[in-house]
């Protein structure tokens, strides 16, 4: 069971990422190491839960996965193609004077042609071949997903008291099964047609100054970073 605070804090933070406020307004390339089977947390399909967050679906972040090229997993050799690209889609951005609805337009008019889905090779060669990057990142759901979470919720893992022992499942449980499954969870399993625990739209332009300055007295005044 989740800590309701820390359910409050996370959401208020923005910790739990949504995809709303200022980040449905800003150009995105959602760029990943290819870490599967490592024991990595940074599991490829997170990016397509963001996608599938994402409140904008006409400007939705294109997804780039790269091969990593050394022993501390980066990627360099798709970093600095994917930095260029952002450059000049941000470049674009601010040389357009031309009226536009709200910043979102803006941000979809002056995208390059070539941000769009693609991958990388080990030595950088970029691929857009999208059922072949598929053969070369094949992309594994995660437990929660398989659990019955729709990909595009933002509540999963903070989903702590509202819970049901009722499921349709596509195939039937043996006895034992059913009975493993009950020992397991008691309280029964998360309802996902429910909204989860303390979910909420997150502050923005947070300071931390004023409650830092009480716990430190002699440290000076901090303005908030971003």
């Amino acid at each position: 069971m989740a800590d309701p605070e820390a359910l409050r804090i996370a959401y208020q933070t923005g910790r739990v990422n949504d995809t709303s406020k200022g980040m449905a307004m800003v150009p995105i390339i959602d760029v990943r190491p290819y870490t599967e089977g490592t024991g990595d947390v940074h599991d490829t399909v997170n990016s397509h839960i963001t996608r599938a967050r994402s409140s904008r679906p006409t400007a939705r972040p294109p997804i780039r996965c790269c091969t990593p090229t050394s022993r501390a997993r980066r990627f360099s050799a798709c970093s600095e193609a994917n930095l260029d690209e952002m450059e000049q889609w941000v470049a674009s951005i601010a040389k357009d004077t031309a009226p536009a609805k709200n910043q979102l337009a803006k941000v979809i008019r002056n995208r390059p042609a070539g941000v769009s889905d693609a991958c990388y090779t080990k030595d950088g060669e970029k691929i857009t071949d999208m059922p072949r990057c598929a053969q070369m990142f094949p992309v594994y759901s995660n437990p929660r997903l398989n659990a019955g979470l729709p990909m595009g919720a933002d509540d999963a893992e903070m989903r702590a008291e509202e819970r049901s022992t009722g499921r349709t499942i596509a195939k039937p449980l043996t006895d034992e099964q059913l009975a493993a499954l009950r020992s397991a969870f008691p309280s029964g399993v998360c309802d996902f047609s429910k909204k989860g625990v303390s979910v909420r739209a997150p502050d923005t332009w947070l300071s931390f100054g004023d409650e830092l300055k009480s716990q430190t007295p002699n440290a000076k005044p901090q303005s908030p970073t971003f």
